[in-house]
């Protein structure tokens, strides 16, 4: 397993998984390219409540998605997976404070469900940058 690290956040993915980094977004994935695990951070002035992350998955909600809470690491959320464009999607939007994870993962609907466990195992590394200040 290797470390990936932004600046906010850090995890670990395998070792033969690909990392790119491209503005505020780092994207990961296998060499086999049956999905792509990425997140973007986002930090705000104050703590960022259940209003905020609602305003950003009501549109999920009024297409019949089920949301479920989540914890990884230290970060608390929610998440939700879906078909969209001929590909399935799940979505976490985790908060910490003043900053909110978006995380995304996309496969071909025919690799539905073969990573599942892997992402879980790598979110499940998810963890703060030890010198990160928040407020």
């Amino acid at each position: 397993m290797k470390k990936v690290q932004a600046d906010f956040w850090q995890l670990t993915i395998p070792e033969s998984w690909i990392v790119e980094t491209e503005d505020e977004m780092t994207s990961m994935y296998g060499p086999t390219g049956k999905g792509t695990l990425v997140i973007s951070a986002v930090v705000e002035d104050e703590p960022i409540g259940d209003d905020y992350i609602e305003d950003l998955v009501v549109e999920h909600l009024d297409a019949g998605a089920e949301l479920h809470h989540e914890v990884f690491g230290p970060f608390t959320g929610v998440g939700c997976c879906f078909e969209a464009d001929e590909e399935y999607w799940c979505e976490w939007y985790l908060c910490l404070e003043n900053m909110m994870l978006f995380i995304t993962y996309n496969c071909d609907l025919d690799s539905e469900g073969e990573e599942d466990d892997l992402i879980e195992s790598i979110l499940d590394s998810l963890s703060l940058v030890t010198d990160t200040k928040l407020h």
